[in-house]
């Protein structure tokens, strides 16, 4: 009983000393803040990589060695010599091989021309001089051919010759028509502005020459500057010197010569005149009627070209005709006398042709086997024997490694292949040089198919070098690698562990004044060092909220 009531003061002071020391601290703490770990929404730069280790491994290396024996013939390498893919590296003595094809390739031709003439049937004699007619028949209609070709050459390269010379010819007679046009006007002005008949001509001049009406009157300067009439079908034949262009230019070219030549008659030459005005008077006559004849020639050059071309051109397809005619006949006899042998003897016949061929490709496999071919692109390392020495078969007598330097290979989890791509930059340090040591090289082959590694999937990725010729790394050395697969610069980033998720919704806390508010983000690129990018949701200089404790 005794100890009963003990037990149950006990309890009851106990209860008591608890509930005076609760509610003291109660008291102490009711009065203090939380005080919260802050982090400054910012802009950074944010790259993504993947960290694997994995190891240097040597070029290729390649032996080479020939499929048969014999003797060296020729070397086309020295020890350090670049060779591509198909580069020939070696040969063999092979002047008997080939003079065996060529005998089996001359059996092989008489084999088929017995076939040839079993399927014809026909006597030797007759069939030969019947492929003799038909093989003059084609060669004559090739001739006929040639020659029809080469007729029509000439004949388009004389026209094109007389156009031009005509084109030409065409170009300075305008000219000169031109220029009579303005010393006469300097001579009218001088002494007859008022004669009729001068000015009545001069207007037809210049409407056939330039391409104006009512220029009785005009002055030099003013004619000068005319670009119609003939003179403007001149400088289009130039510009595009087809041969309907040409033929107008010359027409009323022709024409306005004869009408300078005209008005240039109408000048009377009397005492008025300066002798040197009597003297241009004469020139410009003589030019005109020059150039009337030039003109005259030159359209007649073209006629009779044309004439003479249609002539050739004709005899040369009748050439042709009358060759594809006697072709058709030959053939046509060839066919006649031809006849088919029994279908045993062809059998047999084919029989013995196919057995040459395959001699044949025998021998030139054969000859295959007498030289080395380089497999792939690289450079020759060792080479075991010289021209003049004998080698065994598949003896190797020339190494080569590929041009391609050291490699490094790695094997990624599955859950970071998907993030890794071809091209992809990295950064490369070796265990035997420290981190400090940093080596380029970008991933150049992907396995498509996975690699099991203690029951779980990886892929193997080789990267390569990007330093050429670095002595540096040695095969089997332990490499350190990041490959940077995204980057992204100058966006709006906070550390991952500020953000929560919750009910599928990504969330951060930034404190705004004394209060905290939950907003919800739009998330984007996770970066290798810890921070994650905000692509909606947040403003620069946000508060976000680490974490929260209470003093």
């Amino acid at each position: 009983m005794k100890n009963f009531l003990f037990k149950k003061n006990f309890l009851v002071v106990f209860a008591a000393v608890a509930l005076v020391l609760g509610s003291g601290y109660f008291l102490l703490n009711r009065n203090k803040k939380p005080t919260y770990n802050l982090v400054t929404v910012t802009r950074a730069d944010l790259k993504q990589e993947v960290s694997v280790t994995g190891k240097v491994k040597p070029a290729e290396m390649i032996d080479l060695a020939f499929e048969t024996g014999g003797r060296i013939s020729r070397i086309s390498v020295q020890v350090g010599s670049q060779v591509f893919p198909g580069s020939k590296i070696m040969e063999l003595e092979s002047s008997q091989l080939f003079a065996q094809l060529r005998q089996a390739e001359a059996n092989l031709e008489v084999e088929k021309a017995q076939l040839e003439e079993l399927k014809k049937g026909t006597r030797t004699e007759e069939l030969e001089m019947a492929r003799t007619a038909a093989l003059n028949a084609e060669k004559s209609l090739q001739d006929a051919r040639v020659n029809l070709e080469s007729v029509q050459n000439k004949a388009a390269a004389d026209l094109d010759n007389a156009y031009n010379s005509a084109l030409v010819s065409a170009q300075k007679s305008a000219t000169v028509a031109k220029g009579s046009l303005l010393i006469l006007t300097d001579i009218q002005y001088a002494h007859f502005i008022e004669n009729s008949d001068l000015i009545k001509a001069k207007q037809i001049a210049v409407l056939v020459l330039l391409g104006t009406e009512d220029a009785g009157r005009w002055t030099s300067s003013a004619i000068n500057n005319l670009s119609g009439g003939a003179w403007g079908d001149v400088q289009k034949a130039v510009s595009t010197p087809n041969y309907p262009n040409i033929d107008e230019a010359l027409l009323t070219t022709a024409g306005a010569l004869q009408k300078v030549k005209d008005v240039l008659a109408t000048v009377p030459v009397t005492s008025d005149l300066t002798s040197t005005e009597k003297t241009n008077l004469s020139t410009e006559k003589t030019n005109i009627a020059t150039e009337i004849t030039t003109i005259s020639q030159k359209t007649q050059t073209i006629l009779v070209q044309k004439a003479t071309n249609e002539s050739s051109l004709a005899a040369a397809r009748a050439s042709l005709t009358a060759a594809q005619n006697a072709l058709d006949s030959a053939r046509d006899s060839l066919k006649l006398k031809e006849a088919g042998a029994t279908l045993e003897q062809l059998l047999a016949q084919t029989a013995a042709v196919r057995a040459v061929e395959a001699g044949v490709e025998n021998i030139k496999v054969q000859i295959g086997k007498t030289v080395i071919f380089s497999p792939i692109a690289g450079v020759i390392t060792k080479k075991e024997i010289e021209v003049g020495e004998n080698v065994s078969p598949n003896i190797p007598v020339v190494s080569l490694i590929s041009s391609a330097e050291f490699e490094i290979e790695a094997k990624i989890p599955e859950v970071d292949i998907a993030k890794v791509k071809l091209n992809d930059a990295s950064r490369v340090t070796l265990d035997a040089y420290g981190s400090e040591v940093v080596f380029e090289a970008k991933v150049v082959r992907i396995d498509p198919a996975e690699t099991m590694v203690e029951g779980l999937p990886t892929y193997k990725v080789i990267l390569q070098f990007l330093s050429s010729g670095d002595e540096r790394p040695r095969s089997g050395m332990t490499a350190d690698i990041d490959i940077l697969t995204v980057q992204k610069k100058d966006v709006m980033a906070i550390p991952q562990r500020s953000v929560i998720t919750r009910n599928g919704d990504k969330i951060v806390r930034i404190l705004v004044g004394d209060a905290v508010k939950e907003v919800k983000v739009k998330i984007g690129l996770r970066g290798s060092a810890g921070e994650i990018e905000i692509t909606e949701g947040l403003s620069e200089g946000d508060k976000a909220i680490i974490s929260l404790s209470e003093k």
